[in-house]
């Protein structure tokens, strides 16, 4: 859906406007009310009401807001028009350096999340050629690991890996779903639990996204390895985090229908409904899933489970925008994959492109600590000075 024109790096004049609405608002009222020694019945309070009123409008409209109250709803089109448009403003208000960097990582996990997977992995890669860091090589990785070409996401994820000290939770998912594509669920849980430790140190600055891919990998590793009872409580754990999140409850519903496949007539009918709730949520997720090996495969003779196959396929074709060919149509060749990451190797940052204008934050911190000791001083003056 058509998001309109884009806004642009708007951090230099919106610090300006910022700083100018506090001036008028908080600093002459008050300092009048001072200076004057009359405090107006409290009306100087009034500019600092108006102005936080201001600050928060600024908050809500912000583009960076505006994508992510799209993404929280799940209207993924939008936020990447919205994407689109920002990357497309030219000009003055261009966004170059750390801030173009942030909005090809926002478009490409807007892509991701509506299931565009070739046009995702573009947008990954031009990311990491702009800056290749822990968050643009994982977003590749995870791309790469959703096309099925397990050999170059592992290859990301490790480069991802030696940037950050084998401390990158993304790389460490896709790095286990890629050995349980492989059938080595040993190794699959080894890198699941590695993630998981980094998640519990980090908490709760770790992405949900990126936690549940860790829980949903580790929890189909322990059921391969015959670990019925720790998978179950991996279950529990992911549709803990599902509560507000889409992709993670497809996640949740698709591990637990792999758990009920290998049970009886009812169990394996319930695997079926779980199914195909799951592609009522993500249905490039749940195309994603019936491919990997072994994955439902009590179910798969089940006409129903056909069924069901279908109809995600063909929400996925609607939903993404796509004819109906297969996804890694159009995505990089490998051998543009393997140049990118030889690069990455050699110039790649230890830490992600900051997403905050150092600006803007600048101007918010003074702002805030100035009417905290404006009104300190208002308060002093007329009501503890002279009581």
């Amino acid at each position: 859906m058509r998001q309109g024109r884009g806004s642009g790096d708007r951090g230099r004049p919106l610090a300006g406007a910022l700083l100018g609405a506090w001036l008028v608002c908080v600093v002459g009222p008050v300092t009048a009310s001072v200076v004057l020694n009359r405090s107006f019945h409290g009306l100087p309070l009034v500019g600092v009401a108006i102005w936080f009123v201001i600050l928060r409008a600024v908050r809500w409209f912000a583009p960076a807001a505006r994508f992510d109250r799209l993404m929280h709803r799940g209207a993924t089109g939008r936020a990447v028009a919205l994407a689109e448009a920002e990357l497309a403003v030219r000009g003055r208000y261009v966004w170059s350096g750390s801030g173009r960097v942030a909005w090809l990582n926002r478009r490409t996990s807007a892509l991701l999340a509506a299931g565009r997977l070739s046009y995702a992995l573009a947008s990954a890669l031009e990311a990491a050629s702009a800056r290749p860091d822990p968050e643009t090589l994982a977003q590749c990785a995870l791309a790469l690991l959703w096309l099925n070409r397990y050999d170059e996401a592992a290859g990301a994820a490790r480069v991802t890996l030696s940037l950050t000290r084998e401390r990158s939770v993304s790389a460490n998912a896709t790095l286990a779903n890629v050995l349980l594509a492989r059938r080595e669920p040993a190794e699959a849980r080894a890198a699941a639990e590695a993630g998981l430790s980094d998640v519990e140190a980090l908490l709760p600055l770790v992405q949900p996204e990126h936690h549940a891919a860790l829980l949903a990998a580790l929890a189909r590793a322990e059921r391969d390895l015959g670990r019925q009872p720790r998978a179950r409580a991996h279950l529990r754990t992911l549709y803990r985090l599902a509560r507000s999140d889409r992709l993670i409850r497809a996640e949740a519903l698709a591990e637990e229908a792999d758990a009920l496949a290998g049970g009886d007539a009812a169990a394996r009918l319930r695997a079926l409904m779980l199914i195909d709730e799951a592609a009522h949520v993500a249905p490039h997720y749940v195309c994603w899933y019936a491919s990997q090996p072994d994955a439902w495969y009590e179910v798969r003779t089940d006409p129903r489970f056909a069924v069901v196959l279908e109809r995600a396929q063909i929400a996925w074709t609607r939903a993404a925008g796509h004819p109906a060919s297969p996804p890694e149509q159009g995505a990089p060749p490998a051998t543009f994959v393997a140049m990118e990451l030889a690069a990455a190797r050699d110039r790649g940052y230890a830490r992600p492109a900051p997403r905050i204008d150092v600006g803007a934050l600048a101007a918010q911190l003074i702002t805030l600590g100035g009417t905290l000791a404006l009104l300190v001083w208002w308060t002093w003056r007329f009501f503890l000075a002279t009581s």
